[in-house]
């Protein structure tokens, strides 16, 4: 592994929050990755699922650490940090996916996106002026609904935080590949309208935190759950579950936005 960390659930800084594939998000308290190289990820149902070093493989995409079980039914993928990640480089807000196979729906594997990290403390944030600009990435899932049709996403995000007036506002551009024949679809643009800052820098054992509305062409289309991370708000993070309209119907889309300050 490429760092060394721990996120317990009695540290008030820490925090995980999970987005299944469909589903909602919600907030979980636990996730390590372990001295020896090991990982332990907790799924949306409370199970702790365990990788060891030795099932560490190569994966897809050179800028995750990726483990699967011998028995290839079980999958941890976990974003590089710094240097060792060429798309972007977090210090603070991690984030990753879980998938299992499901026995009774071949080809539809259990999926969860997380973000994990050190949090912000509140007053940080509540004490801050002026204004700045956060980009970073979109990775996550999509499936169109009542139809075979899935999706691995790809995309791009920015933030505009105003400090002064304790807002923040953002846009999310999202591709789909099929998973099966890799054609591309773009998605239309996702916003944010002006948000608390302060909503996205509560307790990290508060369920609701930072859960806002995003809109697609003027209508909500799910929401995204962001928390910032490092000790002066230096990234944020959230996991996100939106519903869209248009190609070949509804599509569900779940994943995680990640982004650092220019």
């Amino acid at each position: 592994m490429i760092t060394v960390e721990q996120f317990q659930a009695n540290q008030v800084v820490l925090g995980e929050d999970i987005a299944t594939a469909p589903g909602a998000a919600q907030h979980v308290t636990s996730f390590s990755l372990n001295p020896q190289g090991s990982a332990t990820y907790f799924t949306s149902t409370g199970a702790a699922e365990s990788f060891i070093a030795a099932e560490e493989v190569a994966g897809a995409s050179p800028n995750f650490t990726v483990y699967r079980t011998a028995a290839g039914d079980e999958e941890l993928d976990l974003y590089k940090p710094g240097t060792a990640n060429s798309e972007l480089q977090l210090t603070y807000a991690g984030f990753g996916e879980w998938r299992r196979d499901n026995p009774s729906a071949p080809g539809q594997p259990d999926r969860e996106f997380f973000t994990y990290g050190i949090l912000t403390p509140y007053a940080t944030m509540a004490n801050r002026f002026g204004t700045a600009q956060y980009t970073g990435v979109v990775h996550g899932a999509g499936e169109v609904l009542g139809a075979s049709t899935r999706y691995d996403l790809q995309g791009s995000v920015n933030y505009t935080m105003d400090f002064t007036s304790e807002t923040y506002t953002g846009s999310l551009a999202i591709k789909g590949f099929d998973t099966v024949t890799s054609a591309e679809r773009d998605f239309d643009p996702i916003s944010i309208p002006a948000v608390s800052i302060l909503a996205a820098n509560q307790s990290p054992n508060s369920p609701a935190a930072g859960a806002v509305n995003a809109f697609q062409n003027g209508a909500v289309v799910g929401q995204i759950t962001n928390r910032f991370f490092g000790l002066a708000g230096d990234e944020i993070a959230g996991v996100f579950n939106f519903t869209v309209p248009g190609g070949p119907g509804p599509t569900n889309l779940v994943g995680v936005a990640a982004a650092k300050r220019n």
